[in-house]
């Protein structure tokens, strides 16, 4: 909790390299492709920045949690919301994070995903949409100022009330 769905911890102390490492092993040691608790494994993943981790995890969950028409399920076969829901904030903890009021595009990007876009994400009250290619944002467009942690952006990138900090 203290790293991802809060803010506990923060980013750059020694509690925070004891989790990833915590997480990382867990990651390695044990199973975590069912319903919540993959989902929160990507929600982590895209916090510590880990793209190798996230990759692992949605392989996992994919293969060995989604039914044909794509719900989450725990054997024997029960549906469960959490999954489906928690996969969702999941990628979006992958392609787009805040912390402080600054915006990190990519946090956890790996190569299935190094190309793409997304549109209409509300972060903070403003709506954002960004492009990228070979891992590299292209474009960032957003309805009110917003400030940008400058990585993953391209030199010749197109920003939109956007300012690179």
């Amino acid at each position: 909790y203290g790293v991802y769905p809060g803010n506990v911890i923060e980013s750059g102390t020694e509690e925070y390299a004891w989790a990833h490492e915590l997480f990382k092993y867990r990651v390695h040691h044990f199973s975590s492709s069912m319903g919540w608790n993959a989902a929160w494994g990507m929600c982590l993943a895209g916090r510590f920045g880990d793209g190798e981790i996230a990759e692992k995890t949605i392989k996992s969950f994919v293969s060995k949690s989604v039914m044909d028409n794509l719900f989450d399920f725990h054997p024997p076969c029960f549906f469960q919301i959490d999954g489906n829901l928690g996969f969702v904030a999941g990628v979006n903890e992958l392609l787009i994070s805040e912390r402080d009021g600054v915006i990190t595009l990519l946090p956890a990007c790996f190569q299935a995903i190094a190309d793409g876009d997304m549109s209409g994400v509300v972060v903070n009250g403003a709506r954002v949409d960004f492009g990228w290619k070979s891992g590299k944002v292209m474009y960032i467009e957003s309805d009110k100022p917003i400030r940008v942690k400058d990585v993953n952006i391209d030199d010749n990138a197109r920003l939109v009330n956007a300012e690179r900090v």
